[in-house]
């Protein structure tokens, strides 16, 4: 337990202050401040990030469920499949990527063989967005048979 005077760390998880008062906490970087809590990230700061994030190139996990990304986003999520060839897990559930969205998400996964999970759930995709994302499996799944790459094991 470390303590700043007034607040302890454990003391995050109940989002009181240590001395009683109705002041919230908010913890930045293991550092407890006093005010306000913080907003969820907007769209555009959590697209922001991601593409600084990209500069990297060495991703294995993208965690982009309910940031109320649309199908125009998609092109930047496909981008992110292309420049990390080890991202194996893939989560953009509760977003409204749509067919649009997927059919141009699918273009990326088709091509990408370390990828072994995929949450697009809850994300409006109809019969077009779906026949997409079958076709880029299934040929995702012919060059893994022939090269002897990685599954994907779980799509939801």
């Amino acid at each position: 337990i470390r303590s700043n005077g007034t607040y302890t760390e454990h003391d995050v998880g109940s989002r009181k202050p240590s001395n009683g008062s109705n002041t919230s906490i908010a913890r930045n970087e293991n550092r407890l401040t006093a005010g306000v809590l913080p907003a969820r990230p907007t769209r555009l700061s959590v697209l922001r990030r991601l593409s600084n994030a990209l500069m990297r190139k060495s991703l294995t996990k993208i965690d982009l469920s309910q940031r109320g990304l649309v199908a125009s986003d998609a092109r930047l999520v496909k981008w992110a499949l292309q420049q990390n060839a080890s991202l194996a897990i893939l989560k953009l559930g509760f977003n409204d990527f749509g067919d649009q969205g997927v059919t141009t998400l699918s273009e990326g996964i088709s091509e990408h063989s370390a990828l072994a999970s995929l949450d697009l759930g809850f994300n409006n995709i109809g019969d077009q967005g779906c026949m997409a994302l079958s076709s880029s499996l299934m040929a995702r799944v012919s060059q893994n048979i022939k090269s002897g790459t990685g599954k994907l094991h779980t799509l939801y």
